[in-house]
């Protein structure tokens, strides 16, 4: 681990979290899990924090979602038989997702099939799986809702 010392000037970058709110001056908390208990906290970001988007709330993509790219294309998003979703443009044919994010975003979901089994949380699991899972800025890691 490299050692810091008081004052120094850095650039700090925090890929790969959620928003959880954002304050009328501009100023951003995101969900990140603690260092000292693992357990997620929400963390403010002072002013000067450079924030960048790479997902929507919605994101990931679900089989059947229908997503519309920054040009206004569509993408409905298959399951292959071995279990990988790909985006079936009706222009561009059929890419991966991480592939039409990149090239064609930002995306923005269009519409969603509801789930037969129940709610599902906007993280993609259904109420009867709502148990720890900690990509989700929604729920606590013991399954119910912060709200």
């Amino acid at each position: 681990m490299t050692a810091f010392t008081p004052g120094e000037v850095v650039d700090i970058t925090i890929k790969g979290v959620r928003i959880n709110e954002q304050d009328g001056h501009g100023c951003v908390s995101i969900i990140a899990v603690d260092c000292f208990d693992a357990e997620r906290a929400s963390w403010r970001m002072p002013p000067q924090a450079e924030v960048t988007r790479v997902a929507p709330a919605e994101w990931p993509p679900r089989h059947k979602d229908v997503w519309r790219d920054r040009n206004g294309a569509l993408y409905l998003v298959v399951e292959t038989h071995r279990g990988d979703l790909l985006m079936n443009g009706t222009d561009c044919g059929r890419h991966g997702i991480d592939y039409v994010s990149r090239t064609h975003g930002p995306l923005t979901l269009v519409h969603r099939e509801d789930e037969q089994d129940g709610d599902t949380c906007k993280c993609g699991f259904r109420a009867p799986e709502l148990g720890p899972h900690p990509d989700c800025p929604t729920h606590t890691q013991n399954g119910g809702d912060r709200g």
